[in-house]
């Protein structure tokens, strides 16, 4: 009876892990969109004030893109960069309990390692 409650305490937190790690890379994504969105508009209210200081008049898109809020972008940039955070650390902990009611399935940790790597990458190399 044992080793069945184990398999299925495994099976439970494994796919949890798993899920919780799509969320994480997702979250991450999400994250970016935003900061490159601020970072967009910024460029673009510059564009806007030195067309005013020139004295000429700006395209549609740059005066759009002008009274879009970056405090706005920013804060849903950051909300979603700690929903990332958070999602990573509850599938590290997901894999741990899962690692802990381990029976023998050697194979079912590469999925996991494979997602904890690429989420690294996404974090940390793609800046």
């Amino acid at each position: 009876m044992q080793p069945q409650k184990n398999q299925r305490v495994f099976w439970i937190f494994y796919i949890a892990a798993l899920f919780l790690l799509l969320g994480a890379i997702t979250a991450s994504f999400t994250k970016r969109q935003y900061w490159s969105g601020t970072a967009r508009t910024i460029a673009r209210q510059m564009q806007r004030q030195n067309d005013i200081k020139e004295q000429r008049e700006s395209s549609p898109q740059v005066i759009a893109a002008a009274e879009i809020d970056v405090q706005q972008l920013s804060r849903k940039a950051a909300w979603w960069g700690r929903l990332s955070v958070v999602a990573f650390v509850l599938a590290i902990l997901s894999y741990g309990i899962a690692r802990r009611h381990y029976e023998k399935q050697r194979w079912v940790g590469v999925p996991v390692i494979v997602l904890f790597v690429f989420y690294i990458f996404v974090e940390v190399l793609l800046l």
